[in-house]
């Protein structure tokens, strides 16, 4: 079993107040035996980061201009790996 790949992901560009849907779906290769995923590194006070349907979305909300950066990790028994979420909020 190889640990999970992450796709690239494009920047996300926000208006304070904005959402946006950050689907899981594809986003990763390999099996999973974990549920879930892991958030590390999240401003709360530049975004704020929900999971909804059973961690296959984020739901980001933009709170303060400037830039943010968080990973969402996916995990199974051959290792992890991070998925980078850069946000610009405008």
């Amino acid at each position: 079993m190889q640990k999970p790949r992450a796709e690239p992901l494009e920047e996300i560009v926000l208006n304070v107040g904005d959402q946006h849907t950050l689907s899981l779906t594809n986003r990763f290769s390999g099996k999973f035996i974990e549920d879930g995923y892991t958030l590390r590194d999240v401003k709360p006070d530049k975004i704020n980061v929900v999971s909804r349907n059973d961690f296959k979305a984020y739901i980001i909300t933009a709170r303060e201009t400037g830039t943010t950066t968080f990973y969402i990790i996916a995990r199974n028994p051959a290792g992890s790996t991070p998925l980078e979420v850069d946000v610009t909020v405008i």
